[in-house]
């Protein structure tokens, strides 16, 4: 919650956590690893193995001792977990799709990256993968219109993502 306020996204609902939980850990398919300091969790990383890959499904810092670097504790911790447990691959997911262009193209990036998620990400080395975009099918042609129309907006505007998220429900 704190990182979603503090980067103002919508954070998932805890509904969606026990159920990712309850789905997944009875075959050992989830790990929470959690980066405390003084008896202080400060950040958290939900990671999920799938084949020979795990994925840094989501990760969250409370805002507390940066100085310390608890994110980038946290995922190195989690790449020493996946080599422990015979992972051949670590997916940091969640990179900037612009960005991830630019850099797969060898382009430099703005200077504004340079303090993101991402600049931590891409310090670690690797490789860039982009998949397929996803897209979204709506068989009534008058929503469908309508959210193609939405969709050409500013998708950094409250009002569309509020929209989405409504029309996502219908």
């Amino acid at each position: 919650l704190s990182t979603a306020q503090r980067q103002g996204f919508m954070p998932y609902k805890l509904e969606y956590f026990d159920l990712l939980w309850q789905t997944f850990s009875p075959q050992n398919w989830i790990t929470l690893l959690i980066a405390c300091y003084e008896n202080e969790a400060v950040s958290a990383q939900l990671l999920i193995p799938f084949g020979d890959t795990v994925i840094a499904k989501i990760v969250g810092w409370s805002g507390a001792h940066s100085s310390r670097h608890p994110n980038d504790a946290l995922y190195w911790a989690s790449i020493l977990w996946a080599i422990e447990h015979g992972y051949r691959y670590f997916d940091f997911e969640g990179v900037d799709p612009q960005n991830a262009i630019k850099r797969s193209n060898g382009q430099k990036l703005p200077s504004a990256t340079n303090s993101s998620q991402d600049t931590i990400k891409y310090g670690y080395g690797g490789e860039v993968l982009l998949y397929p975009q996803a897209f979204d099918y709506l068989p009534n042609k008058m929503l469908n219109w309508g959210y193609r129309h939405i969709m050409r907006m500013k998708e950094d505007s409250s009002l569309t993502y509020r929209l989405m998220e409504h029309l996502r429900k219908r």
